[in-house]
Protein backbone atom coordinates (compact mmCIF):
# COMPACT_ATOMS: atom_id res chain seq x y z
CA UNK A 1 0.00 0.00 0.00
CA UNK A 2 2.07 2.88 -1.29
CA UNK A 3 1.43 6.39 0.76
CA UNK A 4 2.75 8.76 -0.73
CA UNK A 5 6.02 9.45 -3.16
CA UNK A 6 9.31 12.04 -2.47
CA UNK A 7 12.55 12.28 -3.79
CA UNK A 8 15.55 11.66 -1.90
CA UNK A 9 18.71 13.07 -2.27
CA UNK A 10 21.46 10.46 -0.81
CA UNK A 11 25.19 10.40 -1.45
CA UNK A 12 24.76 13.39 -4.23
CA UNK A 13 22.70 11.17 -6.03
CA UNK A 14 18.94 11.71 -7.16
CA UNK A 15 16.62 8.73 -6.63
CA UNK A 16 12.88 8.05 -6.14
CA UNK A 17 11.57 6.21 -2.85
CA UNK A 18 8.22 5.37 -2.03
CA UNK A 19 6.60 5.62 1.59
CA UNK A 20 5.84 2.02 2.56
CA UNK A 21 3.26 0.95 5.29
CA UNK A 22 5.35 0.17 8.87
CA UNK A 23 5.37 -3.10 8.35
CA UNK A 24 8.00 -3.15 5.58
CA UNK A 25 10.22 -1.44 7.36
CA UNK A 26 12.84 1.41 6.88
CA UNK A 27 15.32 -0.98 6.72
CA UNK A 28 13.76 -2.22 3.54
CA UNK A 29 13.77 1.11 2.64
CA UNK A 30 17.31 1.95 2.81
CA UNK A 31 18.06 -1.04 1.33
CA UNK A 32 16.49 -0.03 -1.89
CA UNK A 33 17.71 3.65 -1.55
CA UNK A 34 21.44 2.00 -1.15
CA UNK A 35 20.95 -0.22 -4.26
CA UNK A 36 19.34 2.23 -6.58
CA UNK A 37 22.55 4.50 -5.33
CA UNK A 38 25.30 1.79 -6.01
CA UNK A 39 23.61 1.47 -9.72
CA UNK A 40 24.32 5.21 -9.89
CA UNK A 41 27.55 4.94 -9.06
CA UNK A 42 28.48 1.83 -11.43
CA UNK A 43 26.79 3.31 -14.07
CA UNK A 44 29.05 6.51 -13.58
CA UNK A 45 32.45 4.51 -13.42
CA UNK A 46 30.81 2.75 -16.58
CA UNK A 47 30.79 6.80 -18.22
CA UNK A 48 34.65 7.47 -16.47
CA UNK A 49 35.93 3.91 -17.99
CA UNK A 50 34.85 5.27 -21.31
CA UNK A 51 36.40 8.21 -21.71
CA UNK A 52 40.02 6.26 -19.87
CA UNK A 53 42.52 6.03 -22.48
CA UNK A 54 44.11 2.93 -21.39
CA UNK A 55 40.79 1.60 -22.94
CA UNK A 56 41.39 3.34 -25.99
CA UNK A 57 44.87 2.56 -26.42
CA UNK A 58 44.04 -1.24 -25.91
CA UNK A 59 40.92 -1.18 -28.65
CA UNK A 60 43.66 0.82 -30.85
CA UNK A 61 46.57 -1.83 -29.88
CA UNK A 62 43.99 -4.64 -30.68
CA UNK A 63 42.90 -3.34 -34.20
CA UNK A 64 46.69 -2.56 -34.98
CA UNK A 65 47.62 -5.90 -34.43
CA UNK A 66 44.17 -7.43 -35.55
CA UNK A 67 45.16 -5.70 -39.06
CA UNK A 68 48.91 -6.82 -38.99
CA UNK A 69 47.33 -10.48 -39.01
CA UNK A 70 44.59 -10.02 -41.77
CA UNK A 71 47.53 -8.41 -43.68
CA UNK A 72 50.10 -11.50 -43.06
CA UNK A 73 46.68 -14.12 -43.39
CA UNK A 74 45.99 -12.58 -47.00
CA UNK A 75 49.68 -12.79 -47.72
CA UNK A 76 50.06 -16.18 -47.06
CA UNK A 77 46.79 -17.02 -48.64
CA UNK A 78 47.72 -15.47 -51.82
CA UNK A 79 51.06 -16.84 -51.70
CA UNK A 80 49.36 -20.36 -51.53
CA UNK A 81 47.02 -19.78 -54.30
CA UNK A 82 50.04 -18.48 -56.28
CA UNK A 83 52.05 -21.62 -55.77
CA UNK A 84 48.38 -23.72 -56.41
CA UNK A 85 47.79 -22.30 -59.93
CA UNK A 86 51.23 -22.72 -60.63
CA UNK A 87 51.18 -26.24 -59.95
CA UNK A 88 48.18 -26.39 -61.88
CA UNK A 89 49.45 -24.84 -65.31
CA UNK A 90 52.35 -27.32 -64.77
CA UNK A 91 50.43 -30.16 -64.95
CA UNK A 92 48.12 -29.17 -67.60
CA UNK A 93 51.18 -28.51 -69.90
CA UNK A 94 52.69 -32.39 -68.39
CA UNK A 95 49.49 -33.96 -69.41
CA UNK A 96 49.60 -32.44 -73.10
CA UNK A 97 52.92 -33.49 -73.01
CA UNK A 98 52.16 -37.16 -72.26
CA UNK A 99 49.07 -37.19 -74.60
CA UNK A 100 50.85 -35.97 -77.33
CA UNK A 101 53.42 -38.19 -76.50
CA UNK A 102 50.91 -41.34 -76.24
CA UNK A 103 49.36 -40.01 -79.74
CA UNK A 104 52.69 -40.68 -81.30
CA UNK A 105 53.61 -44.11 -79.76
CA UNK A 106 50.08 -45.07 -81.27
CA UNK A 107 51.03 -43.85 -84.60
CA UNK A 108 54.10 -45.59 -84.52
CA UNK A 109 52.68 -48.48 -82.99
CA UNK A 110 49.78 -48.51 -85.83
CA UNK A 111 51.82 -47.57 -88.60
CA UNK A 112 54.37 -50.29 -88.08
CA UNK A 113 52.19 -52.88 -88.15
CA UNK A 114 53.12 -53.46 -84.46
CA UNK A 115 49.66 -55.80 -83.74
CA UNK A 116 50.55 -59.79 -83.01
CA UNK A 117 49.87 -60.84 -86.39
CA UNK A 118 51.22 -58.52 -88.39
CA UNK A 119 54.64 -57.65 -86.09
CA UNK A 120 57.98 -58.11 -87.91
CA UNK A 121 60.43 -59.97 -85.37
CA UNK A 122 63.29 -56.85 -85.72
CA UNK A 123 60.60 -54.04 -84.41
CA UNK A 124 59.87 -56.20 -81.12
CA UNK A 125 61.18 -54.55 -78.70
CA UNK A 126 60.06 -51.07 -80.43
CA UNK A 127 56.98 -52.21 -80.47
CA UNK A 128 56.37 -53.04 -76.74
CA UNK A 129 58.00 -49.89 -75.74
CA UNK A 130 55.12 -48.36 -77.94
CA UNK A 131 52.32 -50.49 -76.46
CA UNK A 132 53.80 -49.84 -72.97
CA UNK A 133 53.71 -46.02 -74.17
CA UNK A 134 50.17 -46.46 -75.44
CA UNK A 135 49.35 -47.90 -71.90
CA UNK A 136 50.46 -45.55 -69.36
CA UNK A 137 47.53 -43.48 -67.74
CA UNK A 138 48.82 -39.87 -67.88
CA UNK A 139 46.22 -38.48 -65.36
CA UNK A 140 47.86 -41.66 -62.72
CA UNK A 141 51.41 -40.17 -63.66
CA UNK A 142 49.92 -36.40 -62.70
CA UNK A 143 48.79 -37.37 -59.34
CA UNK A 144 51.90 -38.98 -58.46
CA UNK A 145 53.90 -35.78 -59.55
CA UNK A 146 51.32 -33.42 -57.99
CA UNK A 147 53.77 -33.19 -54.73
CA UNK A 148 57.14 -33.25 -57.21
CA UNK A 149 55.85 -30.35 -58.59
CA UNK A 150 54.43 -28.44 -55.38
CA UNK A 151 57.92 -28.64 -53.86
CA UNK A 152 59.62 -27.62 -57.37
CA UNK A 153 57.33 -24.93 -57.54
CA UNK A 154 57.60 -24.09 -54.13
CA UNK A 155 61.49 -24.03 -54.62
CA UNK A 156 61.77 -21.98 -57.46
CA UNK A 157 59.31 -19.24 -55.90
CA UNK A 158 61.57 -18.94 -52.79
CA UNK A 159 65.01 -18.91 -55.02
CA UNK A 160 64.06 -16.24 -57.34
CA UNK A 161 62.70 -14.41 -54.13
CA UNK A 162 65.83 -14.75 -52.50
CA UNK A 163 68.43 -15.02 -54.65
CA UNK A 164 68.40 -11.41 -55.92
CA UNK A 165 68.34 -10.30 -52.31
CA UNK A 166 71.55 -10.30 -50.46
CA UNK A 167 71.05 -12.51 -46.65
CA UNK A 168 72.17 -8.59 -45.20
CA UNK A 169 69.01 -7.15 -46.88
CA UNK A 170 66.51 -10.20 -45.55
CA UNK A 171 67.34 -9.65 -41.69
CA UNK A 172 67.56 -5.80 -42.08
CA UNK A 173 63.82 -6.53 -43.77
CA UNK A 174 62.44 -8.93 -40.90
CA UNK A 175 64.40 -7.54 -38.03
CA UNK A 176 62.56 -3.81 -39.17
CA UNK A 177 59.45 -5.33 -39.06
CA UNK A 178 59.87 -6.87 -36.06
CA UNK A 179 60.70 -3.62 -34.47
CA UNK A 180 58.13 -1.69 -35.99
CA UNK A 181 55.62 -4.38 -34.62
CA UNK A 182 57.23 -4.07 -30.61
CA UNK A 183 57.48 -0.39 -30.99
CA UNK A 184 54.40 0.02 -31.74
CA UNK A 185 52.61 -2.57 -29.41
CA UNK A 186 55.47 -0.79 -26.19
CA UNK A 187 53.81 2.63 -27.12
CA UNK A 188 50.50 1.66 -26.84
CA UNK A 189 50.74 0.10 -23.82
CA UNK A 190 52.64 2.48 -22.16
CA UNK A 191 50.42 6.00 -23.76
CA UNK A 192 48.38 6.36 -21.30
CA UNK A 193 51.18 6.54 -18.42
CA UNK A 194 52.37 9.57 -19.87
CA UNK A 195 48.89 10.89 -20.81
CA UNK A 196 48.44 11.62 -17.46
Amino acid sequence: MVVEKREIVERGLTATAVAVPESVGKRHVSEVVDGRAEAAEKVAEGELRARDPRIWAAYLQLAFNASLLLVALFLVFEFIVTVRNDVKHKLRAQMVASLTRIGKCQKNYDDNGCLPDTMVPALDRLCDEWLHCMQQDSRELHLYQSGRLWAETLAEILNSFVEPISLRSILVIVSSACVLVMVTNVAFRFYPVHYF
